[in-house]
């Protein structure tokens, strides 16, 4: 398992390299998003949201138009930094405008809606031509995360108010995801994802309560 939760508070990151010296501070613009594609490899399951449809797709040129305003030197995305070669390989083939006829050969396989629908390839790529870039780069290192391991050990520990209260987040979570995605569009459940709450609900997930498992 990847990860715990399906909000990624890393999955896209813009850098701004607005001064002249190096030296200088530097500004970051980072954007947490779901996984369009929505394996539902997490713990907490959700509905799907049809990222491809009309309105997403609009609300999508808005965003990456509104990124672009931001003046980007580089985009760093998650996807593993030892395999940017791929990356590289893929968003030549976008920037040419002959990505979605290559991906053609994943159809009818569980890999044509990652590279179909991912927050990489419809938000990042799109930003980044919008933008002039010539190469987005993955940051991404795998860390597992043993989500049953750790579940195992809260019980051997006799955790059980621990045990509960990790359930509780868990189901409340898948909850309360799903209503959203039923009645917010696109850009109203990025935004809700990103603010300083929601940031810290998910942080406090890991700190709070799975610190203390055993």
């Amino acid at each position: 398992m990847k990860t715990i939760n399906q909000i990624l508070l890393l999955s896209i990151i813009l850098i701004s390299l607005q001064f002249k010296s190096f030296a200088q501070k530097q500004e970051v613009l980072l954007i947490g998003t779901f996984h369009f594609n929505n394996p539902n490899f997490d713990v907490i399951k959700t509905e799907a949201f049809n990222v491809l449809a009309s309105k997403p797709q609009q609300e999508l040129e808005a965003i990456a138009e509104r990124i672009k305003k931001f003046n980007p030197d580089k985009i760093f995305i998650e996807w593993d930094f030892d395999k940017q070669g791929e990356l590289d390989s893929l968003y030549h083939l976008y920037v040419k405008g002959t990505y979605n006829h290559y991906i053609e050969k994943y159809k009818n396989t569980d890999k044509f809606a990652f590279y179909n629908e991912n927050e990489m390839f419809q938000l990042a790529f799109r930003a980044g031509k919008k933008a002039g870039l010539n190469k987005i780069y993955g940051i991404d290192y795998f860390v597992d995360l043993p989500f049953d391991t750790v579940m195992n050990a809260i019980k051997q520990a006799k955790q059980t108010d621990l045990m509960n209260e990790i359930n509780s987040f868990v189901k409340k979570s898948g909850e309360e995801s799903n209503i959203k995605r039923k009645t917010m569009g696109l850009t109203q459940l990025m935004l809700d994802i990103n603010t300083e709450s929601a940031r810290n609900a998910n942080a406090g997930f890991y700190l709070r309560s799975l610190n203390k498992a055993g």
